[in-house]
């Protein structure tokens, strides 16, 4: 948990997408990591599981811009090293208790969860 922000897993199997719109339909939204503080929070929160979830961010409009749903630019990446590295056909951001990447925006074995924050 952040200051006011509370972070919650729901199913991410079926895409960046789905998981947005399962956050949305709680009242939350997918997280929108924009600051090391809550890069820290995230990823303390998902420490405590074990897994990969979708969070906010894809550059499928631009290669290398990184925007969010509503096509503003992220201020933040967080990014591990070497990433992003997945070009195209990656698209979609994600996180795990110690690493920040992307991925495919469809869910994979891979990548199964979505990170919601409210």
């Amino acid at each position: 948990m952040l200051r006011n922000s509370c972070y919650k897993l729901v199913d991410g199997r079926q895409g960046q997408v789905a998981s947005r719109t399962i956050c949305e339909s709680m009242g939350g939204r997918l997280a929108l990591i924009s600051s090391q503080e809550e890069m820290d929070a995230a990823r303390s929160y998902m420490q405590r599981f074990s897994g990969r979830a979708f969070i906010e961010g894809t550059d499928a409009a631009q290669e290398g811009v990184w925007v969010d749903t509503a096509g503003d630019e992220i201020p933040y990446s967080g990014w591990t090293v070497n990433e992003p590295n997945g070009g195209s056909g990656e698209n979609c951001k994600a996180i795990e208790a110690s690493e920040v990447f992307d991925n495919g925006c469809i869910g994979s074995t891979w990548v199964t969860l979505g990170l919601c924050e409210q």
